[in-house]
C-alpha cells in the first residue's frame, strides 16, 4: 500500500511539474512577444525615424541607431525595412543592409502590426514588426524586433530548478506523512494487514 501511494505521488509531481513547464514556456513566450512588440513601437515612433527612411542615404543615418537601440533593450536582433521588405539597417548583422526579410510585407504596408514566430537569420525566433507611418499615415517603412527561441528556452530553464525543487518537496513531505501513518496504522492493528482485519471481524460476528 505504501509504494502504490508514494508512486501515485511521483506520478502526480511529474504531471505537476510537465505543466508548469509549459506554462513557463507560454509565459516567457507571450513575454518575449511583448518585449518584441515595445522596442519595435518604441524605434518606430521615435524622433527623425521616419524622415530618415526618406533620406538619400537611410542606412547611414539608421545604422547607429539601431546598434545603440538594441543594446541593452532585452532583443536579440532590431531592424529597419523599406516597403519592399528590404533592410536598410539590421543589428544582427553588424550593418549588412540589404538583406530581405521572409515576412508577409502585405499587412503591414496596410498599417497593421504583424507577430510571428519564424526563422531568421538568427534562428529560430520570436519577432514583430510594425509599420513606420508618415505625418500623412502613409507607411513609409517598418521597424522590426524579436527574441531567439533559444533564448526564451533560457528563461524557461533558469526557473526550472525552482520548480523541480517544489516538486521534490512535495514527494518528500507527502511519502513522509504516508510513512508516519503507516507505521502508526500497523502499530495500532499489531501488524495486521487489511485481510487479517476484516477475516477477525469477521469471525467476531455473532453466527445466525
Amino acid at each position: 500500500m505504501f509504494v502504490l501511494q508514494v508512486a501515485v505521488v511521483v506520478l502526480l509531481a511529474i504531471g505537476a511539474v510537465v505543466m508548469l513547464a509549459l506554462t513557463a514556456q507560454r509565459e516567457s513566450t507571450r513575454e518575449a512577444d511583448n518585449r518584441s512588440l515595445a522596442v519595435a513601437q518604441g524605434f518606430a515612433s521615435s524622433p527623425g525615424i521616419a524622415q530618415a527612411l526618406k533620406s538619400p542615404d537611410p542606412t547611414a543615418i539608421l545604422q547607429p541607431r539601431v546598434a545603440e537601440a538594441q543594446t541593452g533593450s532585452g532583443v536579440d536582433f532590431l531592424g529597419v525595412l523599406n516597403r519592399d521588405g528590404i533592410y536598410y539597417a539590421l543589428s544582427s548583422l553588424s550593418g549588412q543592409a540589404g538583406v530581405r526579410t521572409t515576412t508577409d510585407m502585405a499587412p503591414l504596408l496596410a498599417g497593421r502590426t504583424v507577430k510571428e514566430e519564424a526563422v531568421g537569420s538568427l534562428g529560430p525566433q520570436v519577432r514583430v514588426f510594425v509599420p513606420v507611418k508618415g505625418p500623412d499615415g502613409t507607411v513609409d517603412g517598418v521597424v522590426g524586433a524579436g527574441i531567439t527561441l533559444e533564448h526564451v528556452s533560457d528563461r524557461v530553464t533558469g526557473q526550472l530548478p525552482a520548480v523541480l525543487g517544489a516538486a521534490v518537496g512535495a514527494v518528500v513531505v507527502t511519502t513522509g506523512g504516508a510513512a508516519v501513518l503507516s507505521r502508526r496504522l500497523l502499530r495500532q492493528t499489531r501488524g495486521l494487514g487489511p485481510a487479517e482485519i476484516t477475516g477477525r471481524l469477521w469471525r467476531q460476528l455473532p453466527a445466525g
